[in-house]
Formats: C-alpha cells, sequence, structure tokens
C-alpha cells in the first residue's frame, strides 16, 4: 500500500481535490521525484509543475508543500 501522496498543478489552472493528485507512493524521496519530472503533454518535453503537496495517507495530514520548487516541512497544527 503506498504511503504518500502527490497533489501538483498550475496556479492559475488547479483542477482542483482528487483532479489535482498525480499519484500515490511507497515513499517521500519517490514523491519528490515524480514531481521533479513535470508534466508530461505527449510531447518530445514536459512542463514543470508550479505547486505540489506531499500527504501522508497514514496519518492523513501534509507534510510538505512546495511553489516552484523549494521544498518545506508544513508546522504542525498547534492546539487551540
Amino acid at each position: 500500500m503506498a504511503n504518500f501522496a502527490l497533489f501538483a498543478g498550475d496556479c492559475h489552472y488547479p483542477a482542483g481535490g482528487w483532479y489535482d493528485l498525480i499519484g500515490t507512493f511507497e515513499t517521500v524521496t519517490e514523491a519528490r521525484e515524480r514531481y521533479a519530472q513535470g508534466r508530461d503533454h505527449g510531447l518530445a518535453w514536459a512542463t514543470d509543475f508550479e505547486w505540489g503537496q506531499i500527504v501522508d495517507l497514514t496519518h492523513r495530514e501534509m507534510i510538505l508543500e512546495t511553489m516552484y520548487g523549494d521544498w518545506d516541512l508544513v508546522p504542525s497544527k498547534q492546539e487551540v
């Protein structure tokens, strides 16, 4: 079973929710590598994703996010 989900897309054309799901992966490294490959349009080149989020499916929370390739840890939710 996959442990991590990658959501990614373009800032100006987000598909929204599950439509932005790129794939599920066993490791964070695999998800980050897939993000780095960009979008394959069936042409001789691929375009980069503008944003990405990696979700831990076991704990059901987003753990990493990026805007134009710089990955950041998502701060933990604080108790109110």
